[in-house]
C-alpha cells in the first residue's frame, strides 16, 4: 500500500477503579509509503494529563462522529488538506487505504478504499474496545499508548477482501461492511 491513513479520537481510559478518563479530539494516523499487508503498523499516541491509575482497558473512535463532522473542514488533524475530506455533505474519510494489488482489474491494478459515513442509515463510526494485554501504571508523567493496525488482519479477516472484486470503495453505503471488519484489526500495547 502507498498510502495508509485513518483517524483516531476520543480514546478512553478505564481504571480498575471504575474509574473512566476520556482524552477528547483526533489523531490522523498515517502509514503512507511503507506499508504492505504482511507487516504490522504501530503508532504512538502521547497521552498527556491523565490522572495517576492502573487502567485496564481502553476504547476509541474510528472515524470522526456527527457533531465533529457537521462542523466541516476544520485546523489540526482536520484539517482537509491532509487529504482526509470529501466534501461537506459526505464529510470525513475516516479510513484511506490506496496501492495496488495483482488480483485488482482496475487499471494498474490500484485499489482504493475510502471509507467513511456520518449520517444514518450509513453512519460508519465505529467504537473500537481493546483490553490491555498488561494493565498500564500510569503516574503524572507524559505517557505513550502503542495502538496496533494489522493490515494483513484487516485483508484476511472473515474470509478474506476480494480486491478482484472490489478494488475501490468510495461510497459511505459500501462502506459499512469494509468499518466493522477494521475492529478486528486493532490491538494495544
Amino acid at each position: 500500500m502507498s498510502i495508509l491513513r485513518y483517524y483516531v479520537g476520543n480514546i478512553s481510559l478505564y481504571g480498575d477503579d471504575g474509574y473512566t478518563h476520556t482524552l477528547r479530539g483526533y489523531h490522523l494516523i498515517i502509514h503512507d509509503n511503507d506499508v504492505d499487508e504482511a507487516h504490522i503498523r504501530h503508532n504512538f499516541i502521547d497521552i498527556t494529563d491523565v490522572p495517576s491509575g492502573r487502567y485496564s482497558s481502553l476504547s476509541f473512535t474510528l472515524g470522526v462522529d456527527s457533531s465533529d463532522n457537521v462542523r466541516g473542514p476544520q485546523e489540526g488533524s482536520l484539517d482537509p488538506l491532509l487529504g482526509m475530506y470529501w466534501t461537506w455533505s459526505t464529510g470525513f474519510i475516516f479510513f484511506k487505504m490506496e496501492g495496488t494489488a495483482p488480483s485488482s482489474p482496475l487499471t494498474k491494478h490500484l485499489i482504493e478504499y475510502h471509507l467513511g459515513g456520518y449520517q444514518a442509515p450509513y453512519s460508519n463510526v465505529q467504537r473500537i474496545h481493546l483490553p490491555l494485554r498488561h494493565p498500564i501504571v500510569l503516574t503524572d508523567d507524559a505517557q505513550s499508548l502503542e495502538i496496533t493496525f494489522d493490515l494483513g488482519k484487516f485483508i484476511d479477516l472473515h474470509g478474506g477482501v476480494d480486491f478482484s472484486q472490489t478494488p475501490s470503495i468510495t461510497d459511505v453505503k459500501t462502506a459499512k461492511p469494509f468499518m466493522t471488519r477494521l475492529q478486528g484489526a486493532f490491538h494495544v500495547r
